[in-house]
């Protein structure tokens, strides 16, 4: 049979006290290598296992043992963390965690189990906040990240500019109107315009230019319009597109308001021109 524990061969034959003083070499396996195993293949026969390759595991097949690179592991606690297995074997559920110095928490049921929403005196989960809880500002259990500051209205400024006289006809020409930049404003982004007038133009549409005096360089790349009959740039036909390179402020800059074109057939009145500004 193969596989069995037999007697090894002596070459010679020996007494019964010559046997007995042996070094104990006296048995072998049938085609035995080193690793291999002993076991009980019956109630009365002794076998071999056969070694495996290197990081195999022994377990029960059919009652037998065997030699295993994927073992089937049943429902049980785990006393170390650190043994990994199969998504599909269920593992078991952990009773005592203790502390846990490394490691990733993996999914939000341990995590929402054992971590407690952040307090002002405890550690724990804290949620940020979108834009419009920051707008509003009414609960004190979230946080802002910068750019969720800076995108709500908590990071916009608002820049009126009263060009002219509201009961003054407008006119074309360059210099309508100077703002300085402020310190206040430093690092600011230009992110959108409005004009409106007190009186609409007819015939023709109004046309506006914002030019930083300081930088020499316009900020509109296309212009701000106020549409015949209408008294605001909101309705405009072509809405203004700010130029992405000459969007920001800098303190003592100097922003110039130019009318390119007034209405023809009347001109309109009192402009004033709105620039909404955000930390970038």
């Amino acid at each position: 049979m193969a596989n069995e524990f037999k007697h090894k061969d002596p070459g010679t034959a020996l007494t019964q006290a010559e046997f007995i003083a042996s070094d104990g070499t006296g048995h072998i396996f049938d085609s035995q290598a080193a690793g291999d195993i002993l076991y009980a293949s019956s109630t009365t026969v002794l076998a071999r296992l056969a070694k495996a390759t290197d990081g195999n595991v022994l377990e029960l097949a059919s009652g037998l043992p065997a030699w295993t690179a994927s073992p089937t592991i049943g429902s049980t606690s785990w006393a170390n963390a650190n043994h990994a297995h199969a998504a599909s074997n269920s593992g078991g559920t952990l009773t005592t965690l203790g502390t846990v110095t490394t490691g990733v928490w993996q999914g939000t049921v341990v995590a929402a189990a054992y971590l407690p929403d952040a307090a002002a005196d405890a550690q724990g989960v804290v949620e940020l906040a979108t834009t419009a809880e920051t707008n509003t500002g009414s609960d004190t259990g979230r946080t802002v990240t910068p750019d969720g500051l800076a995108g709500s209205v908590h990071g916009e400024k608002v820049i009126q500019m009263v060009v002219v006289d509201f009961a003054i006809a407008l006119t074309t020409g360059n210099g309508k109107f100077y703002f300085h930049v402020p310190s206040t404003l430093n690092g600011f982004n230009i992110v959108d315009v409005h004009a409106e007038v007190i009186s609409a133009p007819a015939g023709s549409t109004i046309i506006i230019q914002l030019h930083n005096l300081t930088a020499t360089a316009d900020i509109l790349s296309t212009l701000l319009t106020i549409d015949a009959s209408e008294t605001g740039s909101d309705t405009a036909a072509t809405a203004a597109v700010i130029s992405g390179s000459e969007d920001d402020l800098t303190t003592n800059d100097v922003i110039r308001v130019d009318i390119d074109q007034i209405g023809s057939s009347t001109a309109g009145s009192g402009l004033i021109v709105t620039l909404i500004c955000r930390l970038p």
